[in-house]
């Protein structure tokens, strides 16, 4: 694990905050191979989380679920039965999938309403899955910084869609949070 000058080190932990020490996890080289093309960035276990969230929601998606919460919900119960040999699912990554899952109508509608002239079905699904993910941390879910949240399905972007996606899901998601007293917990 590699520490950067701005990121706390173990005897700085009682002074950061939760959510930040699970922000702070290791530095991807931007030379490696899985790096995204241009840039260094952060890997933290929560972006790791966000991915594996993503992975189900995707899943899901392939499937023809991802639009009903308890279809979601039991793709992402067979993908846990899946993993527990190798190293499971993070639970952030399952507090992230059952949050969508609980709320997807609203969040749907939200990313519809958000995502001027583009509609749902009309996205790629690692685009859907990022916004949705995007929308349940900036509308839903506590603790965590709106920049934070968009930053994270920005990056995911790069890494996974297509060239135009990290400054659509970006703009998108910047609407939701200038717009989220509209929508209430």
């Amino acid at each position: 694990m590699s520490q950067t000058p701005d990121v706390p080190g173990p005897d700085d932990a009682a002074q950061v905050s939760a959510p930040e020490q699970a922000e702070q996890v290791e530095t991807v080289d931007a030379t490696s191979d899985d790096a995204p093309a241009g840039a260094a960035h952060a890997r933290t276990a929560r972006t790791k989380a966000r991915h594996r969230a993503l992975d189900v929601l995707f899943e899901a998606d392939a499937k023809g679920l991802a639009g009903n919460g308890a279809d979601v919900l039991r793709v992402l119960a067979d993908r846990r039965r899946r993993t527990v040999a190798q190293d499971g699912l993070p639970s952030y990554a399952i507090d992230l999938v059952q949050g969508v899952a609980d709320h997807i109508e609203i969040i749907d509608e939200i990313i519809e309403t958000n995502a001027r002239e583009w509609t749902l079905r009309r996205m790629p699904a690692v685009d859907r899955g990022l916004l949705r993910l995007g929308v349940l941390e900036i509308v839903f879910l506590d603790g965590l910084e709106d920049a934070v949240a968009i930053q994270q399905a920005t990056l995911l972007a790069r890494e996974l869609s297509t060239d135009d996606s990290p400054r659509f899901i970006e703009g998108v998601l910047q609407e939701v949070a200038r717009t989220k007293a509209v929508y209430g917990d």
